[in-house]
């Protein structure tokens, strides 16, 4: 007879998937997604809070161990830091989850895989983390306080940077919208199914929708969570997609008939967006770099049943395999860049990001944007932007841009978030949506070389 404590399809899930995280760099949220059919709705839903929550507050966590276990980070196996992390995260931000569960099922997770050895340890830990835990992080008795770093679960050095930038009361409250869960956004599909009856459905399962603020095509659910529309999703005729994602998409601003360059385009949320802007009329070329991500692209373009892409593998970094006589109504630059603006989405980015890489970025993203404008019709928009929250990666691009493009200007539109400088922004603990960059630019006359319409 097996007497084996029972342990839960979800912790059993988060557990490999942070280990595949941190031993193989990969996504949390692609490797969450590739396990949804494999769960129930509720150990799903818990699946997601405890991946996504240990690695919004991994910082924290791992302050809490050393602490704890008076005994160095780097001495641990990682599954051992693991099951930690999960079963502190449990007991720290879980209130449903009784501590004796958060605390035996860790235990029994390191019982079942090679750390079985570190067993009474982790029991240990956590068992004095339900009564030393909020002491040490308040700095009561003999504790010293911790740094805010630790406190707000964010690399200092990405805390200074944002504090120069923003503010440092701006900063706190940036972080903190980074670690809460976001709510899902989402948009409907007209190219495969009327918008009012897809509505209907919706609202005849008992769910209230709520518009977006910023994208005109944003809904969201109220109360509820993404898998009670994942049907409607698998089926094509709404689409999962952020808010801030979707404004950039209307910031194009396509009419049917034309003709579009989306570079950078895979996965394709984006692209697909205008496709529907344009009722699947005219020419849209999806750029991307990899072909195995335009594959994806294809594939989301079959489900949401658009017509008009034409998938080219390419690196925009470079000059582009494209006649020079070719030009567009519209080109966006969706540029590869740190991801600093989807901490809500991505929290592992925070712990991999290095603050040389984004000056890196900034040096790929102006040749990217440089090639792009070489296509673009006389009054044509010319589209940059990133989910970036750093000035080196958005600000500093556009405005080198135009200082050597004399034949562009920066349109400063109506109803969107606008800065002073006349760019679009938006913030987590502003708007309630991912950290994205905009600048719409207009193309004024013709440059040096020949490119006709």
């Amino acid at each position: 007879m097996d007497r084996r404590q029972q342990i839960s399809p979800a912790r059993i899930t988060a557990f490999n998937i942070l280990q595949r995280v941190e031993a193989e760099k990969s996504y949390a949220a692609n490797l969450l997604a590739a396990n949804d059919n494999q769960l129930s709705a509720a150990d799903r839903r818990l699946s997601y809070e405890l991946v996504l929550g240990v690695l919004r507050w991994q910082l924290q966590l791992d302050y809490l161990v050393e602490k704890l276990g008076n005994r160095a980070l780097q001495k641990l196996d990682t599954g051992v830091l693991i099951a930690l992390r999960l079963g502190l995260y449990q007991l720290r931000f879980l209130s449903r989850i009784p501590s004796s569960a958060a605390v035996n099922e860790s235990v029994e997770l390191i019982k079942r895989s090679r750390y079985k050895s570190a067993a009474g340890f982790v029991n240990a830990v956590l068992r004095r983390a339900i009564k030393d835990a909020d002491g040490i992080l308040s700095g009561e008795g003999s504790n010293k306080k911790p740094p805010s770093s630790v406190l707000l679960s964010h690399p200092d050095w990405l805390l200074e940077k944002w504090s120069k930038q923003f503010g440092t009361e701006q900063t706190q409250k940036l972080a903190v919208a980074n670690n809460q869960t976001p709510a899902t956004a989402f948009r409907f599909n007209p190219l495969k199914a009327d918008i009012d009856q897809t509505m209907k459905q919706i609202t005849s399962r008992g769910l209230e929708l709520t518009r977006g603020k910023l994208a005109s095509t944003a809904y969201y659910i109220a109360k509820a969570s993404a898998a009670e529309l994942n049907d409607l999703a698998e089926s094509g005729v709404i689409y999962f997609q952020e808010e801030a994602s979707q404004l950039v998409a209307d910031l194009v601003s396509v009419n049917p008939g034309q003709k579009i360059l989306d570079l950078c385009a895979a996965p394709g949320s984006k692209t697909t967006q205008i496709a529907a802007d344009m009722n699947n009329q005219g020419l849209l070329i999806a750029a991307d770099l990899h072909p195995q991500r335009l594959r994806t692209l294809m594939k989301v373009s079959k489900t949401l049943a658009v017509k008009i892409v034409r998938p080219i593998a390419l690196n925009a970094g470079y000059d582009l395999p494209i006649v020079n006589d070719v030009t567009f109504d519209a080109v966006l630059v969706d540029a590869p860049c740190s991801g600093t603006g989807t901490l809500r989405h991505n929290p592992e980015i925070k712990w991999r990001l290095r603050r040389d890489q984004i000056e890196e970025l900034g040096n790929l993203q102006s040749r990217i944007l440089n090639n792009a404008s070489k296509y673009v019709k006389v009054d044509g928009r010319l589209v940059y932007s990133t989910c970036s929250l750093e000035r080196e990666e958005d600000e500093n691009v556009v405005l080198d841009f135009l200082k050597s493009h004399p034949d562009f200007e920066l349109l400063r539109l109506k109803n969107v978030v606008i800065t002073e400088e006349g760019f679009v922004r938006t913030f987590p603990h502003l708007h309630g949506t991912d950290g994205f960059f905009a600048a719409v630019l207009r193309k004024t006359s013709e440059s040096g070389a020949n490119y006709n319409c």
